[in-house]
């Protein structure tokens, strides 16, 4: 795991389905816990060296469903530009910053121009892929402002992260990525991404 994650974090050896088990027991072992409780938790976890303890954060999100506040997204925020890499941001950017625009979505536009002004590009990822699971909800205005001004972006994440977000999105409207992919610029890679899930008669 180490080697896989370039070496930029120690690993307990934990598997997933282990971790996942423990988590569930202990779980079942403290109930109830309060919104702080698990705020607490998932501070503690993030403080720790081995990455593993902040895959168990992660899992406590699920904890948080419709409880947000809407001063929870400077703890997000925090979460995502701390120990920041790709596993870790994309939970917290679809399970943490996209379940709390659910519960806010009159703050979604405001959050997205301060993420996308920081340049932080691990804030703007979260900016293109916060909505992989809205679906036909995906409010695709400002989707598509954001990868048209992060198309010629030149780290490979964010590259990937347009392609994820329309490729996601073709899922519930091929035409509407089709027409976006024929009419904008993309890097190879985005547009590879994008179009992949699709087949013909989509494609012809």
């Amino acid at each position: 795991m180490e080697r896989y994650m370039k070496n930029k974090f120690s690993f307990l050896g934990v598997p997933a389905t282990e971790r996942r088990e423990i988590f569930k027991q202990w779980k079942l072992e403290h109930k109830p816990l309060h919104k702080t409780d698990w705020l607490e938790l998932i501070e503690i976890c993030w403080q720790q060296e081995e990455r593993e303890f902040q895959y168990c954060a992660l899992d406590m999100l699920s904890q948080l469903r419709r409880k947000w506040s809407d001063t929870d997204i400077e703890w997000l925020e925090r979460l995502i530009v701390t120990k920041s890499w790709w596993d870790t941001v994309d939970a917290l950017s679809v399970h943490g910053l996209g379940a709390w625009i659910k519960q806010f979505p009159q703050k979604q536009e405001e959050v997205c121009k301060a993420f996308f002004e920081s340049r932080n590009i691990w804030l703007q990822r979260s900016v293109l892929i916060h909505q992989l699971q809205f679906k036909q909800q995906t409010n695709t205005v400002l989707l598509f402002y954001y990868i048209e001004h992060l198309a010629d972006h030149r780290d490979f994440f964010i590259r990937k992260a347009i392609g994820w977000a329309l490729r996601q999105l073709s899922q519930s409207r091929p035409e509407l990525v089709i027409e976006f992919v024929k009419t904008h610029p993309l890097s190879p890679l985005s547009e590879r991404e994008a179009l992949r899930k699709l087949k013909r008669p989509f494609l012809s």
